[in-house]
């Protein structure tokens, strides 16, 4: 009986794995700049199952903006983003950044299209595409799978409803309600080696039902600094030739005028 007991625990030990692995997604190794337009995206599956270093809770849907109730979507084969709702919420999805550089990450510099797809009436509905910027170690990061207990988003990156007015809710074009959202944060030595950079977003309803909001065309670029150590080299090195070049010029005077003053002797 004993043994049959622990037989019956493997399957469930499997499982909890299966399910804590299928968070993790590797992080994207730091390069000067990175792009993506949300092509390679597979409905009905996890971003960490279709993109690296794409992280979400829910599995993604396709929709033109008809979808009227809470979800997590890819409007037209090139947007991300959803709708919030009471049974629906904490659409949080991310992207990571590993910087393996021994130089830090002074500045990231980040720009998206975002875009409304839906409008969903009853007078005055305001969304907002909210963007949060997190700093962890790798560890920190594998432990979490990339998920912010904590929600502290930048205000600066931020993409509100564009139609926010109205009685009738109605499908919107992405491509005709869109507005560019772009933001240099200064980060400091705050994203040194074997660190990882989180770009996170989620949307959030403000006022009324929510609307359809989500971005596409995302552009990072990162700022790599130069070591204390290596900005300084240089200059020690030529300060201390000057001085030796001093040093030599001072001796050679006073051999010469020792010398002058023997030969009168």
């Amino acid at each position: 009986m004993r043994n049959n007991h622990k037989m019956q625990n493997k399957p469930i030990i499997l499982l909890v794995l299966l399910v804590v692995t299928t968070i993790y997604s590797s992080p994207i190794k730091v390069s000067s700049q990175y792009h993506s337009n949300f092509g390679k995206i597979t409905p009905g599956r996890t971003l960490q199952e279709s993109m690296d270093g794409w992280i979400s809770k829910r599995v993604i849907k396709t929709s033109d903006g008809s979808q009227p109730n809470g979800g997590f979507f890819c409007y037209n084969e090139k947007s991300v983003g959803g709708i919030e709702s009471n049974k629906y919420r904490d659409s949080q999805f991310s992207v990571a950044f590993l910087n393996e550089e021994s130089k830090p990450v002074s500045e990231v510099a980040v720009e998206y299209v975002g875009r409304q797809y839906r409008y969903s009436g009853y007078n005055h509905s305001e969304s907002v595409l909210e963007t949060a910027v997190n700093i962890m170690t790798l560890q920190k990061y594998k432990e979490t799978g990339g998920l912010i207990a904590e929600w502290n988003p930048t205000k600066t990156l931020e993409f509100e409803s564009l139609v926010d007015e109205g009685a009738t809710a109605a499908v919107l074009d992405g491509d005709k309600y869109f507005k560019k959202v772009s933001s240099t944060l200064k980060l400091g030595n705050k994203f040194p080696k074997n660190h990882v950079l989180l770009l996170s977003w989620k949307v959030t309803n403000e006022k009324g039902p929510c609307n359809a909001l989500a971005f596409s065309d995302l552009n990072i670029k990162f700022k790599i600094e130069e070591t204390p150590s290596n900005k300084f080299e240089v200059p020690a090195l030529v300060g201390g030739g000057i001085s030796l070049l001093v040093l030599i010029i001072i001796i050679g005077m006073a051999v010469f005028y020792s010398r002058k003053r023997y030969d009168r002797l």
